[in-house]
């Protein structure tokens, strides 16, 4: 049966991230950038999940006894394959700039405020999070294509904002692409849709879509409205003349 003392294969113990002469015990980390941990009841060793952070960066909870700690893995990674940190330094990823390659051969030790030097060495710079890996995110890509349909069917962003859970604006952003604009739309951009008969069937109203068509046709003719009624619509001139 495993013993927690006996590391895996390839394996080597954590540090101490404040005491260079502690090991942390149960958790391990792999020079391929994999973190473990023994699990007591199953007698076995386990991959700990990362955590992606801020700017991509991977953090794994180490846990010791009731005390629970969200730790940056490719420290702990550097830290047992190629010891201690240099005073002001931090990890840097290179030559590949990502921050979840964690492998140890693609780590190095960096003065504090240059860890994005092998990304403007490679010149790809990763984009900000965005879409479900956003820690924000409330939608999901399979709700964006569903939004977009009941908008197009007529029903209102206020409606489908009640339905996720979400403010109008929110539902807006979606629609008019300034958020998930990498979710594709075979169906090209979307614009003000004309909502036919239901607006005209409201008590308050005073148009009808005749009279709103006049009136963006005079428009387009160069001049401004002045008046309209239910049979005809009169225009004046930009200039101010009759």
């Amino acid at each position: 049966m495993p013993d927690p003392s006996e590391l895996p294969p390839g394996a080597r113990p954590i540090v101490e991230p404040a005491d260079p002469r502690r090991v942390i015990p149960r958790h391990a980390v792999r020079a391929d950038g994999v973190a473990l941990y023994f699990d007591e009841r199953w007698r076995r060793w386990i991959l700990l999940k990362p955590k992606t952070g801020p700017g991509g960066v991977l953090r794994v909870r180490i846990r010791e006894g009731q005390r629970v700690r969200e730790l940056g893995l490719a420290r702990l990674i550097y830290r047992a394959w190629h010891g201690p940190a240099p005073l002001g330094c931090q990890p840097l990823h290179y030559p590949d700039p990502s921050p979840a390659n964690c492998c140890a051969d693609n780590l190095w030790w960096a003065p504090v405020g240059t860890s994005k030097l092998g990304r403007m060495r490679s010149g790809a710079t990763p984009p900000p999070p965005s879409g479900d890996v956003h820690r924000r995110a409330i939608l999901t890509e399979e709700d964006i294509p569903e939004i977009r349909r009941m908008y197009r069917a007529g029903v209102t962003a206020a409606a489908i904002a009640a339905g996720y859970a979400v403010v109008p604006e929110t539902i807006e952003s979606v629609l008019h692409g300034r958020t998930w604009r990498h979710v594709p739309d075979p169906e090209g951009p979307i614009g003000p849709l004309r909502r036919g008969p239901t607006s005209e069937a409201t008590p308050e109203t005073r148009l009808n879509w005749d009279i709103v068509e006049a009136i963006r046709a005079a428009y387009a003719a160069g001049g401004a409205i002045a008046t309209w009624d239910a049979h005809s619509v009169c225009t004046r001139s930009r200039s101010g003349t009759s």
